[in-house]
């Protein structure tokens, strides 16, 4: 018998050292949305996320045509509604000579160029319908998600001083293309529906909660076994000391499994702003040091049914935390045994995200 495994956390927002409020995450299941894809894929499950949190639709025949290259409208609906905008009726009013009054882009597209995330053309045209290379897409998606700039990067093809560089290490960073490889970015190859989607799962995936079946099915009978997260205090709070110039970061986290037990492989760490890591670890555990937004620490705990397993997070933030910027905490890889064979799977599931108000 398989076994299906995720992960309900809550979403905390902190105002200094208290709480904004408190949200209850829910546990969603990997559904077939689209014939022409299979949910066991990468691009498969980035595909039925995205159409559950509706930021991405597919065609009138059930398909979703993930080859098929993306323009500049629709990549302007993509990236609002995965920014959680409610775009309401706007007019373009001349803005942009060639896109026309009452065509279903142009709430979006005025939206997104009000936000700064697309512009025009020299010529004044938009060009609703010409399709998106990689570096402008890095842009846009950069601009959406205000995501750090000039990040590591060792792309054989891109040049230190070319318009788009800034945006680059992005791509190692949160692993936008995985099926490209990572000697090349290719600036100049089209977007595809498939690439978006997945791009858009990755940056958004600490807010997605993911039914992963470890490579199973999901007919009836099957196990499921349910990992949560929740703070280990009654009123739960960020606690922040300083050392020097940065700020170190101490989330107390209870971790509990039902109908069925898991060993928690791992806890990724993760920035929203421009600043960088130093170093993140989980007590007890070996400190990962790095200069980098987002930290994989080890854990190695078994969560047995039924029962809590605490744990405390600490994390370097270089230079601390300011206004506007968040931390995120997420259960990345679970181990879980099964037929008498032992099985790893990778989450990147929603845990915690402390938002300094």
């Amino acid at each position: 018998m398989k076994k299906l495994f995720t992960i309900a956390g809550i979403l905390l927002g902190i105002t200094g050292l208290g709480v904004f409020h408190t949200v209850s995450a829910q546990e969603v299941q990997t559904i077939q949305f689209f014939s022409d894809l299979n949910t066991e894929s990468l691009v498969g499950q980035a595909a039925a996320n995205l159409r559950e949190a509706e930021v991405i639709s597919g065609y009138p025949d059930g398909t979703f045509q993930p080859d098929k290259p993306v323009n500049r409208a629709e990549l302007a609906k993509f990236l609002l509604l995965a920014k959680g905008r409610t775009v309401d009726i706007k007019h373009n009013n001349g803005r942009f000579p060639d896109v026309k009054e009452g065509e279903w882009y142009v709430r979006y597209i005025i939206d997104a160029a009000d936000l700064g995330i697309i512009e025009g053309y020299p010529s004044g045209n938009f060009k609703p319908a010409q399709t998106v290379n990689t570096a402008e897409f890095l842009k846009m998606l950069s601009k959406t998600f205000d995501l750090p700039e000039n990040l590591p990067q060792d792309f054989a093809d891109v040049d230190s001083s070319a318009w788009f560089a800034p945006y680059v290490g992005n791509v190692p960073e949160w692993e936008l293309f995985p099926e490209r490889g990572v000697a090349f970015l290719e600036p100049a190859r089209e977007m595809t529906r498939g690439e978006v989607a997945v791009a858009l799962y990755r940056i958004m995936r600490p807010k997605l909660e993911v039914l992963n079946n470890g490579g199973g099915g999901t007919s009836p009978g099957n196990t499921t076994t349910i990992i949560s997260v929740r703070s280990a205090n009654e009123n739960p709070q960020l606690t922040m000391t300083y050392s020097g110039k940065n700020k170190e970061l101490v989330l107390p986290l209870y971790v509990s499994a039902s109908n069925g037990s898991a060993t928690i492989k791992s806890l990724q760490i993760g920035l929203s702003s421009s600043k960088f890591l130093d170093q993140a670890w989980v007590k007890g555990k070996t400190k990962k040091l790095a200069n980098r937004v987002r930290l994989v620490v080890p854990v190695g705990e078994e969560v047995m049914e039924n029962e809590e397993y605490f744990i405390e997070v600490f994390a370097s933030v270089q230079n601390g935390l300011t206004r506007g910027d968040s931390v995120q905490v997420f259960l990345e890889e679970i181990e879980w045994e099964e037929d008498g064979n032992v099985h790893t799977q990778d989450f990147s599931i929603d845990g915690f995200e402390l938002m300094i108000f």
